[in-house]
């Protein structure tokens, strides 16, 4: 987070140096000093700040990125542009312009202009990997998934032309859910121990609400106990229509894996039910009638709710999508299963949010090349943004205490 307590009137960068010099013991007192710097376009000033607070911030890279989002928050998007253009590139802290640059694009909704400088952040920070403190630093560790888990539209083409890296799951259906009337089937896509934690509390929550609609689980590597907890959630459920499939353990066990699974999940049961699938987290509830995502999303090919967010794997919540029964979104669909299958094999600690990424990467083709492919903002459809109409049912402390523990 941007560090911020400056006073009702702003000292001059005289008086800011002049605090620094008194207190340099002080992080605050380097912080202003190297933002007030910047917003006035000082950049061999802040180089230099930046070679003498290195080692109290964590390199030089980590100080600039705590002015650039405190620019950020203060509105002061020429500062960044700045930042951008005039750190000479052999500089590290020169990708930290770059990226912020691409924010600033995204934010503006030119999504085309914003992956072109990615690709330019990817060129910076890629082949020098080791300068970056991707992995002691979780600020940049965010930007440096942002900034290279997305792909402009040549080569989101390209990853699209390529089959598959691996073969898809085998996906067994289990038991089908059966529902008269249907018209939409929610979809929760889990491995074993989110299902553990997970499924009766959603079972619970769908029955309280009076679902009358299928629910729907898709477990990924299923244990034994698993199988036994979803026949005891039918039986104590006896008013849902509960429906099951699994898939076996594949070539990827990991957190970033079963997040990309409902893209495999979702295609496989689209016809088995020929209903709109509602892909939901295991880990929330609707708190509106689970119809009114559908309703609001009325003809869209696609319905998910856009964050608002400048950062491109946080534009388009993956939490709530809706998937018609239509050839478009099918197709839609195996292009996210191409993209994420593109990225799979590299660390988790690299593609957290890779699910994210390829709905914002295959959305920003389709706009440029299938303009009439229909998306649709959920957030904007229903006038409520995704925290007014969801009830989450863990802490995210919980939820990664879960995905990280050990097998």
């Amino acid at each position: 987070m941007p560090l911020d307590s400056r006073e009702s009137v702003d000292p001059t960068i005289e008086e800011l140096a002049q605090a620094l010099r008194r207190a340099p013991n002080v992080p605050m007192n380097w912080h202003r000093y190297g933002v007030a710097l910047a917003e006035a376009g000082g950049i061999e000033e802040l180089l230099a700040l930046t070679n003498r607070a290195a080692p109290k911030f964590g390199g030089g890279v980590c100080f600039v990125q705590n002015i650039a989002l405190q620019l950020i928050a203060d509105g002061q998007w020429e500062a960044i542009r700045t930042l951008s253009t005039s750190i000479p590139r052999h500089r590290a802290e020169s990708a930290i312009g770059v990226y912020y640059r691409g924010c600033e694009k995204v934010a503006a909704g030119d999504h085309e202009a914003a992956l072109e400088i990615f690709e330019e952040f990817k060129r910076l920070v890629v082949p020098n990997h080791l300068s970056y403190p991707i992995k002691t630093n979780k600020n940049f560790n965010v930007i440096f998934r942002q900034g290279t888990l997305v792909e402009d539209l040549e080569k989101t083409e390209q990853v699209l032309a390529q089959p598959l890296a691996k073969a898809p799951p085998e996906i067994t259906v289990a038991e089908h859910a059966a529902a008269t009337k249907a018209t939409f089937v929610i979809a929760v896509s889990v491995d074993a121990r989110y299902f553990r934690r997970f499924a009766p509390a959603l079972c619970q929550g769908y029955a309280d609400m009076g679902l009358k609609q299928p629910l729907h689980f898709h477990v990924v590597a299923p244990e034994p106990d698993c199988f036994e907890l979803f026949k005891e959630l039918k039986s104590s459920h006896g008013g849902l229509a509960l429906g099951l499939s699994f898939e076996p353990p594949g070539p990827w066990r990991h957190p970033v894996y079963y997040t990309c699974a409902r893209f495999f999940a979702v295609e496989s049961l689209l016809p088995r039910y020929g209903l709109t699938i509602l892909a939901l987290d295991s880990d929330i509830l609707p708190g509106v009638a689970p119809s009114v995502f559908v309703e609001k999303a009325g003809d869209a090919d696609f319905a998910c709710f856009d964050t608002g967010r400048n950062e491109p794997a946080s534009v388009y919540q993956a939490s709530v999508m809706y998937f018609p029964d239509r050839p478009e979104t099918v197709d839609f669909i195996s292009m996210l299963q191409q993209f994420v299958a593109s990225k799979l094999d590299r660390p988790p600690f690299l593609t957290w949010m890779l699910d994210q990424a390829a709905m914002y990467s295959v959305l920003a083709l389709l706009a440029k090349t299938r303009p009439s492919f229909r998306f649709t903002d959920l957030g904007n459809a229903m006038g409520q943004a995704y925290a007014e109409v969801t009830r989450q049912l863990s802490t995210e402390a919980e939820k990664n205490a879960i995905m990280n523990a050990r097998r």
